[in-house]
C-alpha cells in the first residue's frame, strides 16, 4: 500500500510516536513490525559505530562495508535514525525530551541499563 502526502494514513500506529533504543534482531523487528503499522520511529544509534547488526550476516559485501547490511536494511526501513550517546548527560537530556513527545519507549539494552542513564521506566 502506498501513502501519499495528500491522503490520510489510516494504519492501526498511525500518529504514534516511538523512540528505539534497541540492539541486535528482536528489538528492531518489534519497532520495524509498529513502523508498518504506521508509528513514527525514531531509532538512537551509538556515534561512530551505530547498531551493530549494519556490519553483520553477510550479504553484499559493498552494503556491508557501508553500514548497510540487508538485514539492518530490513529491519530499519520506515525509521528515522540518530546517533545520541546516551552515556552522557547531554544526551540523556536529549533523549528525555525526545521520550517526553513520544507515547512509547521501545529499548532491549541489558537490564538496567536505562535507569543507570537516569531513563528508565519511573524516571522518565
Amino acid at each position: 500500500m502506498t501513502h501519499h502526502a495528500s491522503s490520510p494514513d489510516n494504519r492501526p500506529f498511525a500518529g504514534v510516536k516511538v523512540v528505539e533504543v534497541s540492539r541486535v534482531i528482536a528489538s528492531p523487528f518489534a519497532a520495524s513490525q509498529l513502523a508498518s503499522l504506521g508509528a513514527q520511529i525514531i531509532k538512537f544509534e551509538d556515534p561512530g559505530k551505530g547498531n551493530g547488526i549494519r556490519i553483520r550476516n553477510g550479504g553484499n559485501k559493498e552494503l556491508i562495508r557501508q553500514g548497510m547490511s540487508p538485514r539492518f536494511l530490513s529491519q530499519n526501513a520506515g525509521k528515522r535514525s540518530v546517533t545520541l550517546n546516551m552515556r552522557t548527560p547531554e544526551g540523556q537530556k536529549i533523549f528525555r525530551q525526545l521520550a517526553a513527545n513520544a507515547d512509547v519507549v521501545l529499548e532491549n539494552l541489558k537490564t538496567g541499563t536505562m535507569h543507570g542513564y537516569g531513563l528508565g521506566y519511573e524516571d522518565l
